[in-house]
């Protein structure tokens, strides 16, 4: 297994992601405990760790060594963060899940490899 195969590149996303993630939803869940909306619960989760999850991916993940892709990976951001907020109220309002907490989980693993696809395929490629 070379450095930049997908299994290779898929292990260390896993393993920098995962952080990122636990980080991500960590200031979710406390912006919910907080009493604060999802939507902005959800921004607040992705805004934080955008700079580490930015550096971590070009550099650990995708050995990225060209020009700056930081609006790229912004561009994904958005993207992702309305899929995640999207998921999130079809799973509340479809009564699927009547929780925020569950509801957010559920959404950030999709959208986790929503996420990898897209920033292999179009910000680090």
């Amino acid at each position: 297994m070379t450095d930049n195969q997908p299994s290779a590149q898929i292990v260390r996303y896993i393993v920098a992601g995962g952080l990122n993630t636990l980080f991500a939803y960590l200031i979710y869940a406390l912006a919910i405990y907080a009493g604060m909306h999802y939507a902005l619960a959800v921004f607040l989760g992705g805004v934080i760790p955008l700079l580490t999850g930015y550096a971590l991916q070009r550099r650990f993940v995708f050995s990225f060594h060209g020009g700056n892709r930081l609006a790229r990976y912004i561009a994904v951001f958005i993207l992702v963060y309305f899929a995640n907020t999207g998921i999130i109220t079809l799973l509340l309002e479809s009564g699927i899940t009547g929780s925020a907490y569950l509801g957010g989980a559920i959404a950030l693993s999709i959208c986790t490899l929503l996420n990898f696809a897209l920033n292999k395929s179009f910000v680090f490629r």
